[in-house]
């Protein structure tokens, strides 16, 4: 018995908003493009991250638990991912976990925290996390010298 692992060999990235300009719901936009999409021999659709941000590309996210809601719905995304799998297309859903908003919890969090803050739990110790240093522009260090971590 041998097992073989199917991964795609043709991955299409879709910049979710990009996809179809103008679009209300890019989500299902992009499930309405599909056979298209499958036209070109594509076998998996890898999607740029879906949380909310501040930035184009929602690099510098404020959450790790939900969908923006301007790209649609979870519901939305399981349509998506229901009609791929119909057609034989994987999804794959890109994070970037390494980066986060000003206005992420994490980020929020160490702004009330000391190193090591003994007042916090280990596990709610976010302050490690990021740079702080009081003489960066905006009191902590962004690879882009913006306000955003």
């Amino acid at each position: 018995m041998s097992f073989k692992l199917r991964c795609p060999t043709h991955v299409y990235e879709i910049i979710p908003d990009h996809f179809v300009p103008g679009s209300e719901r890019p989500l299902l936009a992009i499930r309405d493009k599909l056979d298209h999409i499958a036209s070109l021999g594509v076998d998996g659709i890898a999607l740029t991250p879906l949380f909310p941000a501040e930035d184009e590309l929602r690099l510098h996210t404020m959450s790790f638990d939900r969908i923006d809601p301007k790209l649609g719905t979870e519901a939305d995304l399981e349509a998506l991912c229901i009609a791929a799998g119909q057609r034989g297309i994987s999804v794959t859903l890109m994070g970037v976990f390494d980066h986060v908003s000003s206005q992420h919890p994490w980020f929020q969090a160490a702004l009330k925290q000391v190193d090591d803050d003994a007042r916090f739990p280990p596990e709610e110790r976010t302050r490690a996390f990021f740079n702080f240093n009081g003489v960066k522009r905006h009191g902590y260090a962004c690879r882009d010298g913006s306000s955003s971590v």
